[in-house]
């Protein structure tokens, strides 16, 4: 055989995580494969993330959950931003609870990104000969992946991004907000 035989957990979507249904991809109903693909991706504090668990201690910040969860519901919005003033309060938490719970129809290839570790990952493929296509090909899947989390967009808070960090962020978002692909970013 020149094929290995691969053993499937799912019949239904062949491991796949979604089936097409009317011209769409949708969630597969026999398996959670994308959605336990997505919180593979994200950090280990994160993972058990949803909107039950995040303790909104005001009123105004209950709002803000609630409005959080009804975007998740919306078809094609272009963007969601989580932005404040203090470390800690919550807003990667609440992204990630958004990431986990966006709906799963033509959703099939989710990035998770910390903005600072986005730029070095990219800035590191200028210092390798020959590497143009590594961090060309890096911007291209964070433009063109269904849907992404950027975390910390103005990260470190305290220093000016360069203007090579303002371009490929412009870039990115710029030609996701073209596309109307969904993406989530926190900022302080």
């Amino acid at each position: 055989d020149l094929w290995p035989a691969l053993e499937l957990h799912c019949e239904t979507c062949l491991d796949l995580g979604w089936v097409a249904l009317a011209e769409q991809r949708v969630v597969c109903p026999d398996c959670s494969r994308v959605v336990d693909q997505r919180r593979a991706l994200l950090p280990k504090k994160f993972k058990a993330a949803d909107f039950a668990h995040y303790h909104a201690e005001t009123e105004s910040v209950q709002k803000i959950v609630a409005a959080v969860e009804r975007w998740t519901k919306v078809n094609t919005p272009p963007g969601l931003l989580l932005h404040g003033s203090s470390y800690g309060a919550g807003k990667t938490f609440l992204a990630c609870a958004a990431f986990l719970a966006w709906p799963l129809v033509g959703v099939v290839g989710s990035r998770f990104e910390a903005v600072p570790d986005l730029l070095d990952h990219i800035r590191s493929g200028f210092t390798h000969e020959g590497s143009e296509p590594t961090w060309r090909q890096t911007i291209q899947d964070v433009i063109k992946c269904d849907l992404l989390l950027l975390d910390d967009l103005g990260a470190p808070k305290d220093s000016k991004a360069s203007p090579w960090e303002r371009r490929v962020l412009y870039q990115v978002l710029g030609a996701r907000h073209d596309e109307m692909r969904p993406s989530i970013f926190t900022s302080n």
